[in-house]
């Protein structure tokens, strides 16, 4: 089994391929801890995940804090330390630079 699900194969979105090395790598990405249950990791669930991110404006030319909330869908048979990788979902810091990835990791409670 993967340590990292990408998201967005999962439900069909073909983006530019990375290697998880630098999907991870940006300085800009988010991590995120998900518990989950055991009963949930063998059947698979979606979960609500709110988190903050920086976002840069270009039109003030300032920085500005935004919340998000999205629903990820944990696949069946997922297991604890697995990371869910959500494209383009994080941070970006300053103009022209490239978006960060929100990074889900699944712990099993």
């Amino acid at each position: 089994m993967f340590d990292n699900i990408d998201l967005e194969e999962i439900v069909g979105k073909n983006i530019k391929e990375k290697s998880t090395k630098e999907l991870l790598g940006n300085q800009n990405n988010i991590y995120i801890k998900c518990i989950i249950t055991e009963k949930e990791a063998l059947n698979g669930c979606n979960k609500k995940i709110r988190y903050k991110y920086i976002k840069y404006d270009e039109n003030s030319n300032t920085e500005i804090k935004v919340c998000n909330e999205i629903t990820v869908k944990i696949p069946p048979k997922v297991k604890s330390g697995n990371r869910i990788i959500i494209r383009n979902s994080g941070s970006t810091t300053r103009k022209n630079s490239e978006e960060g990835n929100l990074i889900v990791e699944i712990i099993i409670k």
